[in-house]
């Protein structure tokens, strides 16, 4: 199929812009579909094609009262920029509830900052918000208005592609995909998980102990796409953040875990460029695997048990839990020479034990950790995520420092070290 006349295409998007009935069936948008795919008269084309429109403001008799139309000259950018470009940039934006924000931060693809109404406002196109969810823009951006008043985790990508002669369908859409489950499916975007990751390495200095591993907590990741057929999400809102309320003529205040007072210095002192590069340089190494690096920041993301879990399956991706061999150290024992004078892995096999006692439906023994025979305590929760963030870290600083060392080298380094540490040394002969 030739290339689209893009001069014809905006003639044809100008005079459908204000036109109040639309369809499938239309002249307009028959002619239209001729320049644009192979296929002009597919449902699954007119499906697409109002979807992007839609997201890029056209008047529609369906958009939510008192939002204000788009502008054209606008769209027909976006369309002509998706037919000819050959990258767009995509924003993955978090709010970082709880966090007792201190300074400016910026590292690789990411940034941590408070944001004005308005700056919010931009990041998120608002209208567009708008336009895709039937959302009044009067209860879009009071909702706007109380989420600036936290700190942000902005985190933006470039996608190259290649230019196309048609949009995307869902044609396209391969049917295995249906019912599949994918490996390591990720909760976040892979980029966001990637910088969640390097966040939640270090050990934040936190007066609370309850959250003494990370002082915040991520309710929600909203991406917004410069490509005008990615359609966004329902916009989450204000309401899954965590409020104190102040009284009944004022708006509740957010939520804070207080830092402690060096907090400035340790942000800007472990997340800054130079930190960021030596992280990539560790996430090409074999050590620092994708099973590693989706637990780990799972255990953040999950509740509960089920952060325990996570925790205790990130330390054995790092350490590599194979079966029981006699003269083969456990992943136990590895841990222990890993990080020698980390006071939490030395509870180790004792996390160990109630998960797998957890896991074989047995009672949990009562102590510190665990009580009532099937609850695990704050401490015994805080013990796993510590654990497992001092043996993620020394991994990390591992493959940082040697790069080209591979996994198997290095765990066969590590059993040298645990068989050193469990063979006595050899008593002094006494000559008479």
């Amino acid at each position: 199929m030739p290339p689209p006349d893009l001069a014809q295409v905006s003639v044809l998007i100008r005079s459908m812009w204000n036109e109040p009935a639309l369809t499938q069936r239309h002249p307009l948008f028959k002619e239209l579909m001729t320049h644009l795919t192979p296929t002009s008269l597919c449902g699954s084309d007119w499906f697409e094609f109002i979807r992007a429109m839609r997201k890029l403001g056209m008047p529609d008799r369906s958009l939510s009262p008192g939002a204000p139309p788009g502008n054209c000259e606008n769209a027909i950018k976006a369309i002509m920029d998706y037919f000819e470009g050959t990258s767009y940039k995509r924003s993955h934006l978090i709010p970082l509830d709880l966090l007792d924000f201190r300074v400016d931060l910026e590292f690789g693809p990411a940034q941590i900052r408070e944001l004005t109404h308005e700056e919010l406002s931009d990041l998120l196109a608002a209208e567009t918000i708008s336009w895709c969810t039937y959302t009044s823009p009067a209860q879009i951006n009071e909702s706007i208005k109380r989420l600036a008043q936290f700190p942000w985790l902005i985190v933006t990508e470039t996608v190259e592609r290649t230019p196309t002669q048609s949009f995307p369908t869902p044609a396209d859409f391969d049917l295995r995909e249906i019912g599949s489950a994918r490996i390591h499916m990720n909760r976040l975007p892979e980029i966001a998980e990637k910088v969640l990751f390097f966040l939640l390495l270090p050990q934040w200095p936190t007066n609370m102990h309850i959250f003494g591993w990370i002082p915040f907590v991520i309710p929600w990741c909203y991406t917004v796409s410069e490509c005008p057929f990615e359609y966004p999400a329902r916009f989450p809102g204000h309401e899954m953040m965590t409020w104190v309320p102040k009284g009944p003529d004022d708006h509740d205040a957010p939520e804070r875990i207080n830092l402690s007072e060096d907090a400035d210095e340790f942000m800007a002192t472990l997340f800054n460029r130079d930190k960021w590069y030596s992280f990539e340089q560790a996430c090409r190494s074999e050590i620092v695997t994708g099973p590693l690096r989706h637990f780990f920041t799972k255990g953040l993301l999950d509740d509960g048990f089920d952060s325990f879990l996570s925790h205790m399956i990130s330390m054995e991706a790092v350490l590599d839990r194979g079966p029981i061999k006699r003269g083969v150290p456990t992943w136990q024992q590895r841990a222990q020479v890993l990080c020698p004078e980390s006071d939490e892995v030395q509870a180790v096999q004792e996390l160990s034990d109630i998960r797998n006692k957890y896991l074989h439906g047995q009672r949990l023994p009562d102590g510190l950790l665990t009580f009532d025979g099937n609850k695990l305590s704050s401490e015994g929760l805080n013990r796993a995520r510590e654990t497992a963030r001092s043996i993620v870290e020394a991994a990390v600083n591992v493959a940082a420092a040697r790069p080209d060392l591979t996994r198997s080298d290095w765990l066969a380094e590590l059993d040298e070290r645990v068989r050193e540490m469990e063979t006595p040394p050899t008593a002094s002969r006494k000559h008479p």
